[in-house]
């Protein structure tokens, strides 16, 4: 029986011991380290969308967004810690831990998966929201205005939570580990031995929240690329207009789709090559399973083996969403020197009058022009 567990039936010699070296010796660490940055930069998000000048129905979406990836980055830190950084071998059949790292540890992975779903749910409805846009552009705003874009996130909130969330939440147990000598109990996290709600509940996690999705935005963005060359090319077709003004509104609606088209893109992007090889990997661990000791062979042997680099893309992914809105968005740009950048520079003209007499001199009308850092135009461009 020893030698059964030993071998490796499915991934082979090479992988399991990469996976090993990486969960033991790298993903503690650099996870911690990416969800602490990641926290940070979508705190930002959340501070830049919720200005007045940014309010708009994608933009609501993505404050959603930003606010489930600050929430599941917080959760994943401490997950990351008790299991990779504190205790390494915290699925070892003959160790446990303390009642309360056990428990702090199924709620913490709990939550991680909840907020998966719910950041894959609006990461499909901001691809949905854009492929409207450009397919029905003249039906947009009666389509996804603002009321209906909050009742949507409402149901996805309520259907992430309820009917995915759920059958996870049944498949985690706390198993009490007695030792005979010392009479003390040790406590660790496993699966319940129901295969069929074990089946059923990463059957949710690999085909719902992860391969669905992907190949959903896969599919839409595909359809909103090839959508947008084909208005280009009808445009070019056209007479242009004798207009100067005419021509200026429909050069600024071009940049703002093209904007608008190149955040989604790149959200799309980073969110396939993170989630759907996890995805594979999670429907191959429901298909190969034998019942008699869930979680022992495949999920020991391959599943563990890859899935957190996997999940470091993933926090990578949840993290870099800031960079991705600076660099797309002239809005959130602007949004965010005046934010931030004013606020700084005003309070550190205003030091050297704390640190003096306290009494402004008045100079009269400043020359120098070469930095104006509160002069910005917040004027909202829809996005």
């Amino acid at each position: 029986m020893e030698t059964n567990n030993t071998s490796i039936p499915y991934c082979g010699n090479t992988l399991p011991k990469i996976g090993k070296y990486y969960r033991d010796n790298i993903n503690g660490y650099a996870s911690v380290t990416i969800c602490i940055i990641g926290v940070i930069l979508n705190s930002l998000n959340l501070l830049v969308f919720t200005r007045k000048t940014m309010i708009s129905p994608p933009n609501f979406i993505f404050t959603n967004l930003a606010m489930i990836d600050f929430l599941a980055l917080s959760a994943r830190i401490p997950l990351v810690w008790l299991k990779y950084v504190q205790n390494n071998d915290y699925e070892s059949e003959t160790k446990g831990r303390s009642y309360e790292w056990a428990a702090s540890v199924v709620c913490s992975d709990l939550l991680a998966v909840t907020f998966q779903f719910l950041s894959a749910f609006l990461t499909v409805m901001m691809a949905i929201w854009r492929y409207i846009a450009v397919k029905y552009p003249l039906k947009v705003r009666h389509w996804c205005n603002m009321e209906i874009t909050r009742n949507v996130v409402i149901a996805g909130y309520i259907l992430c939570c309820i009917l995915l969330a759920v059958p996870t939440y049944m498949t985690r147990e706390i198993l009490e580990i007695k030792n005979n000598q010392t009479h003390i109990s040790t406590y660790k996290v496993s699966y319940q031995r129901n295969v069929i709600m074990f089946r059923v509940a990463f059957t949710v996690q690999g085909l719902i929240a992860r391969l669905l999705p992907s190949v959903v935005l896969a599919g839409l963005t595909f359809r909103i690329v090839v959508d947008l060359s084909a208005s280009k090319i009808h445009r070019g077709q056209l007479t242009p207009s004798a207009s100067v003004q005419c021509d200026m509104k429909k050069a600024k609606m071009k940049r703002q789709m093209n904007i608008s088209t190149s955040m989604l893109v790149t959200v799309v992007v980073l969110f396939f090559i993170a989630e759907f090889p996890k995805g594979i990997i999670t429907i191959l661990r429901v298909i190969y399973e034998n019942g008699d000791d869930i979680s022992s062979k495949l999920h020991g042997q391959c599943y563990t083996s890859v899935v957190q680099m996997f999940n470091t893309i993933t926090d990578f992914n949840l993290s870099i969403t800031f960079f991705v809105y600076y660099t797309s968005s002239q809005h959130f740009k602007t949004t965010f020197k005046s934010l931030f950048i004013c606020n700084i520079f005003l309070y550190l003209k205003h030091i050297p009058l704390a640190l003096g007499n306290g009494e402004e001199v008045n100079t009269g009308p400043s020359t120098d022009d070469t930095f104006t850092p509160c002069n910005f135009n917040l004027q909202s461009d829809s996005e």
